[in-house]
Parts: structure tokens; sequence; C-alpha cells
């Protein structure tokens, strides 16, 4: 008989959870498979075949903070939140409730390959635009079918309109040429969809602004002035590449550094072969920066 309980290493625990997970999973019917985030191992998610997918971060954060005797307990306890929110029916947009709770909302876009987020919207190269309803209890992601019958540009269109109540608790600057937005809402990275917003707080003048968004909740930008503005430019680059992921609230959004004007967005960075990242200075972003 062992006097002592051998500790499992972050790795192994991690892959308890998993287990845990996908056997809960089953217990309740439905089969799928777990999928790991290379960029963040907290950050994995359950992928279905018949209700799309579910995010593990929180619940794998919660458990690794507690007793691992009070894990199967954890999981089965939030597993069945999930999935009841899931049964969700059909959105009636002539219901005020309704109206009030949809949020539009950025996600990384291999969301677009989940079944019943076809409808998803690309917003820029790495991001699409999806519909949330934001409930008391839950935030939940709409999938197709729920949707059905419903004017989807109406339905966009109100959900970043609806952004305007999640205001950001904390705005400043985050570097010498470099401002941010941050709160507890889940929708403060989202905010960049919402034109008022963009108006009111980073007001891009004419040449356009460049911005980051690595969470949910943290929208990082600099207004762009001309060629003074590369410095900034590269500061965000490297603040968003050395952002650790796992730290990331709800996982990583995005490392990717984007330049908005006049309603369009293009991706600025991208990855090279040996590991970095290089800054592409074309198109409207390029002409932003010129004299």
């Amino acid at each position: 008989m062992a006097l002592f309980r051998r500790t499992r290493d972050h790795r192994q625990q991690l892959d308890e959870l998993e287990r845990l997970v996908a056997r809960e999973f089953e217990a309740q019917g439905i089969p799928g498979e777990i999928v790991r985030d290379p960029d963040d191992p907290t950050n994995s998610h359950y992928v279905t075949g018949s209700q799309g997918w579910f995010g593990l971060r929180n619940i794998v954060l919660w458990c690794l903070k507690a007793p691992e005797k009070q894990w199967r307990r954890m999981i089965r306890e939030h597993i069945t939140a999930l999935t009841s929110a899931d049964d969700a029916p059909t959105v009636d947009l002539d219901d005020e409730h309704a109206r009030a709770a949809l949020r539009a909302r950025l996600f990384p876009e291999q969301l677009v390959e989940v079944d019943g987020m076809e409808y998803v919207r690309p917003f820029a190269p790495g991001l699409v635009e999806a519909l949330c309803l934001d409930l008391p209890s839950t935030v939940q992601t709409l999938k197709r079918e729920q949707l059905a019958g419903v004017d989807l540009d109406a339905a966009f269109d109100l959900g970043r309109r609806n952004l305007a109540q999640e205001e950001p608790e904390d705005v400043g600057m985050a570097g010498t040429d470099l401002r941010f937005a941050g709160g507890s809402s889940l929708f403060i990275a989202s905010r960049v969809l919402d034109h008022a917003f963009v108006a009111r707080h980073i007001r891009p003048a004419e040449r356009g602004y460049v911005f980051g968004v690595p969470d949910r909740h943290l929208v990082f930008w600099h207004v762009v002035t001309g060629p003074e503005s590369v410095t900034a430019v590269n500061s965000l680059v490297e603040l968003m590449r050395q952002l650790p992921a796992e730290e990331r609230p709800g996982g990583l959004l995005s490392r990717e550094v984007y330049f908005a004007r006049a309603g369009e967005v293009q991706r600025i960075t991208e990855g090279t072969v040996d590991g970095g990242v290089a800054v592409r200075a074309e198109g409207a972003f390029l002409e932003a920066l010129q004299d």
C-alpha cells in the first residue's frame, strides 16, 4: 500500500481532464473528440458532429484549482449546463428580450468549420463574426437552425449596435503610442465591430488605425499618422507575439495585427518560416504610412 500519492505533472492533469470531459459528453449522448490548441494547452475544445463545439478552457482552469476528487462532479455539472443551453429554440427577433440580448462577436475563423456555424461572416483574415445571445446565466453562440427565418443582415446590424451595452472598464495607454480598452465583458474585443465605439474611443481620422485582439476581453490600437507610426506598429506586433497564450481569458483570439480604414480591414502580419513574424506594408496600409 502506497504511503504517498504521486502528483501528476501539468500535462498529465490536462490529459486526465480531457479524458473525463470526453467520457461525460459521451455519457450524455454527445459523441465527439478533443481538439487541442497548439498555442495554449488549457484551451482545448470538444468538437461534435451534431452540436458543434464546446470550449473547455473555463472548466479546465476551474478543475486545476480544485482537488482531483471534485473533478468528476464539476465536469458533470458544467457539461450539463453547456448542453442545456445548447438546446435553445429558434430566435425570435420580434421578441424584445431576444433583441436586447443579441450580440455580434469575433471568433477565430475555425468556427466556420463547425456544423451549424456556416452563416458566420468573415471580418478579417483569421477572424469571423458570429451572433450570440447574452443571457443572464450564459452567453450562447447561435447556430444556423436557431436563426431560421431571421433576416441575417438585420440581425448582424442589431448585434453590432447592441455591443454599445458592453462598455470597457479600463481605457488607457499601453505604451508611448499604443492605447487599449479592457474589461470583464466577453465582448470587449468585438467592440471593433461597433462603428460608434471606433468613432468615440479610437477616432481613426482619415488614415485609419492598426489594432490587435489577443482575447475576448481586450483590444489594443494605434491611430496611424504617417511614417512616424512605424515604431508604434512594430511595438504592437511585438506585444501581440509576446502575450502568453495560456494567460488569455477564454483562450487566444488572435496574435495578428490588423489595419482598418473606411470599413475595410486587412491583416498586416504573417508568420515566417523561421517562426518569426513579418509586417506586410502594402495596399491601404502602405498608403497610410506614406507622407
